[in-house]
């Protein structure tokens, strides 16, 4: 197989599961894509506290938003999750600012939390994630070993 084949296989695959999303779905996809290169691009050109006042003001619910559902929020950090792929360094922290930002527009509770660890070589790690009130994680991974941080929470930042 050719590397023409095989990538026009892929290109084949990949439209077969944006097809099988509802035209919603597909929404929540593409809003995550252009949030998440929003977010890469300011954590690269901003100080960080101006990231963060600049993500607080914009996660207040859409105004026909209500509480959605556990599926919609799934969905919202699937989306993110899928589509990170496609941006350049997207480290756990931009997706959980665009997962924390998808969720709140929705209308659901959600906290952003940042933690640190010393790895068992003496080395500094840091993580973020992104959890509901009943203390799901939605992003790929949870807080594992990490000391809380910080946490964003209700447009309130934390220490």
């Amino acid at each position: 197989m050719t590397l023409r084949t095989n990538r026009l296989a892929i290109l084949r695959r990949h439209g077969a599961k944006w097809r099988s999303l509802s035209i919603r779905d597909q929404g929540v996809y593409l809003r995550a894509l252009a949030l998440l290169a929003v977010i890469r691009i300011a954590l690269w050109t901003a100080p960080f506290p101006w990231v963060l006042r600049w993500i607080e003001r914009r996660v207040h619910p859409a105004r026909n938003a209500s509480a959605a559902s556990n599926r919609d929020c799934l969905v919202c950090a699937r989306a993110v999750g899928s589509m990170a792929r496609y941006v350049p360094a997207a480290t756990c922290l931009t997706q959980s600012l665009a997962t924390f930002v998808l969720i709140k527009r929705l209308g659901n509770p959600a906290s952003l939390k940042i933690g640190v660890a010393k790895a068992e070589n003496g080395e500094f790690l840091a993580h973020a994630w992104v959890e509901t009130p009943d203390g799901r994680c939605m992003t790929s991974a949870g807080p594992g070993s990490f000391q809380l941080l910080m946490k964003v929470e209700n447009d309130v930042c934390a220490t």
